[in-house]
């Protein structure tokens, strides 16, 4: 499977801020409150503010720490997350949705091994915490331990019959140990469950391309991409849809929006070429500082070594 065809996982994000009433200290609990009122409705600045304050009074309140923790990774502050979530659990070592946040947050430092080992704690904690069996799935994939993955998904929708999210899951781990069409049928239950549930539509089109259904991936693809308008690897795949259909001209129009959207790419402007592939062009010549007709072939690339290398 090629870059522009990789599979996406959908991770279960955390949960909405929730205040243990038993956990409260006396004297700051209508702070927190506040703050997880505020958090709730993401106006993440005035929560935030409510809950240093009520770590100003109690530095090792743990709902404060935790809540905390939540809301700076939701802003992309995954070192501070990981800081605020640890002292927590110093504070709290019982909070099965502490140890899965943790988890989380260790999974966007691809540190997946202790991401596992948290969902496991939050499991022996909450055995039936369907989000926490997803999330280990994902990171077991992301260790190349699909056989695995795949029972951490079944055991979430055990749990959650009704988990679009881990029939998607669960597709791309039964992908990779080679069972496609068990692939398949679980992106198609997803979307049974979840019809505008973007990236299952983007694996069930990556799925039938490798079946060679392209006619339908096409369609799926489109599907997934109106969803999800700004996913340039979506573009770059239904590009590559269109030249196995023969229509290289639709192609680059799909390659050209999957390089508007990521510049930085290289794989789509060489599809870009294969899909031009045969034609005459002008082009400048460094060497004779003139215009020559060119003819466009297969892509090579030298490796260090200088060996050339067909594409």
């Amino acid at each position: 499977m090629s870059r522009s065809d990789r599979i996406r996982h959908v991770v279960e994000p955390m949960a909405k801020p929730h205040i243990n009433p038993h956990s409260e200290t006396a004297g700051i609990g209508e702070t927190l409150r506040k703050a997880s009122a505020l958090h709730r409705r993401g106006r993440l600045d005035e929560a935030e503010e409510f809950y240093r304050e009520a770590l100003n009074s109690q530095p090792d309140n743990f709902d404060a720490l935790h809540l905390c923790g939540v809301l700076m990774h939701q802003r992309g502050n995954h070192v501070e997350a990981l800081r605020l979530i640890e002292r927590a659990l110093r504070a709290n070592g019982r909070s099965a949705q502490a140890y899965s946040n943790y988890g989380i947050v260790l999974a966007t430092f691809e540190k997946h091994e202790d991401a596992v080992d948290n969902y496991d704690r939050a499991l022996a904690l909450k055995p039936d915490f369907a989000e926490a069996l997803n999330n280990r799935g994902n990171s077991l994939r992301a260790l190349k331990r699909p056989h695995e993955a795949v029972l951490s998904f079944e055991q979430a929708i055990a749990v959650r019959p009704d988990y679009a999210e881990a029939f998607n899951n669960r597709g791309n781990a039964l992908f990779e140990v080679g069972r496609i069409e068990d692939a398949l049928a679980n992106y198609d239950r997803a979307l049974a469950l979840h019809p505008s549930l973007a990236d299952a539509w983007i694996n069930r089109a990556n799925t039938l391309r490798t079946l060679g259904r392209n006619e339908e991936a096409l369609r799926a693809f489109d599907r997934g991409i109106e969803l999800k308008p700004d996913h340039a690897e979506s573009h770059l795949a239904r590009g590559n849809v269109l030249l196995d259909l023969k229509r290289p001209a639709d192609a680059e129009k799909s390659y050209e929006r999957a390089i508007a959207l990521n510049r930085q790419a290289i794989e789509p402007l060489v599809n870009r070429g294969r899909a031009r592939q045969g034609e005459t062009l002008w082009a400048v010549s460094p060497l004779a500082n003139a215009k020559i007709r060119v003819r466009v072939g297969p892509p090579c690339f030298i490796d260090p070594q200088g060996e050339r290398l067909r594409g």
